[in-house]
């Protein structure tokens, strides 16, 4: 884990600098709660999620693609919803997205993530490759924040597939 943490501040120095690369840019910094359902023993589980979004001026007109994520993901793999510490899988990931703007409170999105899941509660972490693919809906709110809702469909490379549900507070800047 301290080796992807220290990519991960790499990532988001790089995004914070690079406006000479990309021209203007919007920011905005994530944190969701949500629980992970249909996932292997169909037990709902809790999940929490950290993350930045960088929105570049030179993506603006780029139909597939206008925002570079970069965000944490925490979800509890032992007994009961709540963390008991006996388990989780801890993920950071990269991810593009998609904005579309429907109204001018509303705008929807598509995310796709990839990253390396690490589970833990044994004697060793078993890394394992991930990826995400997530439909949400952002409903803005005043000074710069919005609440954000999303669907996820999860895939770490030995489980099957599972479906996340959040939602959670962003700030925009």
């Amino acid at each position: 884990i301290p080796d992807t943490l220290k990519i991960m501040r790499l990532l988001i120095i790089s995004l914070l600098f690079s406006s000479a690369l990309f021209g203007q840019t919007k920011n905005d910094l994530f944190i969701m709660a949500g629980s992970s359902f249909f996932r292997p023993g169909l037990a709902a589980k809790s999940s929490f999620n950290l993350g930045y979004g960088y929105l570049p001026d030179k993506l603006k007109g780029n139909k597939f693609i206008n925002e570079l994520t970069v965000g944490y993901t925490y979800e509890n793999c032992g007994s009961g919803f709540w963390p008991t510490g006996n388990g989780g899988c801890h993920t950071p990931a990269v991810g593009v997205m998609r904005n579309i703007d429907v109204h001018p409170k509303i705008t929807l999105y598509g995310w796709i993530q990839a990253g390396a899941t690490g589970i833990t509660g044994g004697k060793n972490v078993a890394w394992r490759f991930y990826s995400g693919y997530s439909a949400g809906t952002i409903y803005k709110l005043p000074h710069n924040y919005s609440i954000w809702t999303q669907v996820t469909l999860n895939k770490v490379v030995t489980a099957p597939m599972y479906l996340n549900v959040m939602t959670g507070l962003t700030k925009s800047w």
